[in-house]
């Protein structure tokens, strides 16, 4: 094994201890040719991914969550010149 596998699965590793812990039981899902690996969140889910080729690894992260459409809107109007913030 070469060190990059190595890292990628310490790594993989990692993030599936700590989802596990703080989300609960992982759901696997097969999508579009993928295996998803994805903990539901109170307000969002965290889908997490990998791909590996011949001398790279590629992980992947998404979280998703109700409040990513108030920071778009956040953004711009902070983009018009609009200086409130809301949380």
């Amino acid at each position: 094994m070469v060190k990059w596998e190595t890292q990628a699965g310490l790594a993989c590793r990692e993030i599936a201890i700590f989802c596990t812990k703080h989300y609960g039981r992982q759901k696997d899902i097969h999508f579009e040719g993928r295996n998803l690996t994805v903990w539901d969140a109170s307000d969002a889910n965290i889908v997490f991914d990998i791909a590996t080729g011949e001398s790279e690894a590629l992980l992947n992260i998404t979280f998703t969550s109700n409040g990513v459409a108030k920071f778009k809107r956040h953004e711009a109007g902070r983009a018009r010149g609009d200086t409130r913030v809301d949380v």
